[in-house]
């Protein structure tokens, strides 16, 4: 079962900032970093897998 988690982030954009950042926190946890330049927004996507 999938249960994701939608946050939105305070975003600083800079040419060395990733659009999308994958972290691997746990074996169970895994999190989305989606940022965009254009709107200066960022969004965490966290997925638990229970």
């Amino acid at each position: 079962m999938l249960i994701p988690f939608i946050k939105t982030l305070k975003f600083h954009c800079g040419i060395q900032s990733p659009l999308i950042a994958f972290h691997n926190t746990s074996p169970s946890i895994y999190d989305f970093n989606i940022c965009s330049c254009a709107r200066r927004s960022c969004f965490r996507i966290q997925v638990c897998f229970s």
